[in-house]
């Protein structure tokens, strides 16, 4: 039997998208092409829909703050002449620079001014969401629990995978659900997520920094780069609070990959599953805590692991 032939290994996969990002159908076509025809699953991907429950109000009026950020032009022609790309380039081939501060002294700090309000606002959608989650987290949590308690059903292996803010909705409800009972989810997967911030930040739902012993969801993998300045890694964070284990088990999973990409921010944050190590490094957590076999991966698609490092080796027990 060939390897195009062998019968495929189904893994059930839920996806929970990020902030501004309330379909996320394009993210989840890459999750299940790249796990189906890179490394030869039979992935099953079903969207954890969160959007819902506070509708489009925060993106409306997040456009419309972000209307009146806009800089007023109308009693400054020349400055707004002078604030057009295409003004600027032309009369530069003519006019050397300082000519310009002679002609508009205000010029550089109405630039600067527009570029940082323009900045913010271009911001503001997504943390519009944000904050609407911080505020709304009960409803929304209430909708997406039963989403996975539906994904605990299904036959291993079962992985939840969170982009960004659908990462910090994941770790909350999945630390909400370990707070009360086992979870049979194998594998959570946070993607450019900020959950390790907003714990810095005593924001986390569940987590709290006054508690001695949180009820962190493991195993947990997150996938971050060091050039997305909306990812961070987790270890640092969290791993305190796991039990000391000579060898990785369910319970001490908890594992950074960073992703090394030539994409800048913005656009890396959005990038992420468009590159192999995303799935590799799945594939390899996946094996790793023995709920897929290494025979159930296309060696093909696994090949790129040799570029892959885990995370920090586990910490060395005091010397007593």
């Amino acid at each position: 039997m060939t390897i195009d032939e062998r019968p495929r290994k189904r893994v059930n996969v839920g996806f929970a998208y990020g902030a501004t990002d309330r379909g996320g159908s394009s993210h989840r076509d890459d999750l299940g092409a790249t796990l189906s025809n890179g490394l030869g699953l039979d992935a099953a991907v079903e969207m954890v829909r969160w959007g819902h429950v506070v509708g489009s109000v925060a993106v409306d009026h997040s456009k419309i703050i972000a209307d009146r950020f806009s800089v007023d032009r109308s009693g400054d022609p020349l400055g707004w002449f002078l604030g057009q790309y295409s003004a600027r380039k032309l009369l530069s081939k003519f006019i050397p620079r300082w000519l310009f501060l002679v002609l508009h002294p205000e010029w550089p700090a109405k630039k600067l001014e527009a570029a940082w309000r323009a900045g913010v606002a271009g911001g503001l959608p997504l943390a519009a969401d944000v904050l609407v989650y911080v505020r709304h987290s009960d409803e929304i949590l209430e909708a997406v629990i039963p989403q996975i308690e539906k994904l605990e059903s299904r036959d291993p292996p079962r992985v939840l995978i969170g982009l960004s803010l659908g990462g910090i909705i994941l770790v909350d409800a999945l630390s909400k659900l370990r707070a009360r009972r086992a979870v049979d989810i194998d594998l959570l997967v946070t993607v450019g997520s900020q959950s390790s911030l907003l714990y810095a930040c005593d924001a986390l739902k569940v987590i709290r920094k006054a508690d001695e012993q949180p009820a962190i969801f493991t195993p947990w993998l997150n996938v971050w780069a060091r050039s997305d300045f909306l990812s961070y890694p987790i270890r640092p964070t969290f791993g305190t609070f796991l039990p000391y284990q000579p060898t990785r088990t369910r319970d001490s999973y908890l594992e950074d990959v960073e992703i090394k990409t030539p994409d800048v921010f913005p656009a890396v944050h959005s990038a992420y599953f468009k590159q192999p190590l995303t799935y590799t490094a799945i594939a390899r957590a996946l094996i790793a805590l023995e709920v897929l076999r290494l025979e159930d991966v296309d060696p093909r698609g696994m090949a790129v692991l040799d570029s892959v490092t885990l995370g920090a080796p586990p910490p060395t027990m005091p010397d007593v």
